[in-house]
């Protein structure tokens, strides 16, 4: 882990991690919709032994869609870095 935050930028452990209000929108409202228009989701979370579990999963969600969402693009970003053309 010390490895990790010697390497990488001081914005990756910044509130939005050097982006904007937009940028997070972005990744909130693609969550959101999936969340609301996906019906197999609702069987999934109706489908907990009680209210809690059901609460932790939609957290769980919500939350593992946004860090796949950052890795995914913090990936594509470094990827578009090492192909630009150098001027």
């Amino acid at each position: 882990v010390t490895h990790v935050v010697e390497t990488l930028p001081e914005q990756h452990f910044s509130w939005l991690g050097g982006h904007n209000m937009i940028w997070a929108l972005g990744v909130f409202f693609p969550t959101l919709f999936l969340l609301l228009g996906e019906s197999s989701i609702y069987q999934k979370f109706y489908s907990a032994k009680d209210g809690k579990s059901a609460k932790k999963a939609v957290i769980g969600f919500l939350v593992g869609v946004v860090i796949l969402e950052i890795a995914r693009r913090s990936s594509f970003q470094n990827q578009r870095r090492e192909n630009a053309p150098l001027y």
